[in-house]
């Protein structure tokens, strides 16, 4: 049993990396610095959404709870009196998963 939840931990990790490289490659980040990636929390849910893999997605909560278990987060800040959730993504620890895991670039 511990073995089965690995794999598919495993392959859930495989599939996430693979959608997240793509759209990195498609999707301009919102804010770029050194070593992290910004993108609106919207626009990754809809990209997320619109891929094959993750097209059952009905939550944003949940692609962000599948972020958070590998180390990506999710910040909220507030401008001009308007909330805007982003996701960021730390470009080393996308780097080390992608090499680890063998995702084609």
């Amino acid at each position: 049993e511990e073995k089965q939840k690995a794999a598919s931990d495993s392959s859930g990790l495989m599939t996430l990396l693979s959608v997240l490289s793509r759209m990195i490659e498609d999707l301009p980040p919102t804010e770029r610095t050194a070593d992290r990636l910004i993108f609106e929390a919207d626009a990754v849910f809809d990209y997320f959404q619109k891929s094959e893999e993750f097209a059952w997605l009905e939550h944003r909560n949940t692609l962000t709870k599948r972020l958070r278990q590998h180390g990506f987060t999710k910040d909220r800040r507030r401008e001009a009196g308007k909330r805007r959730d982003l996701y960021v993504i730390p470009t080393e620890l996308l780097s080390s998963l992608i090499e680890r895991y063998g995702i084609p670039a």
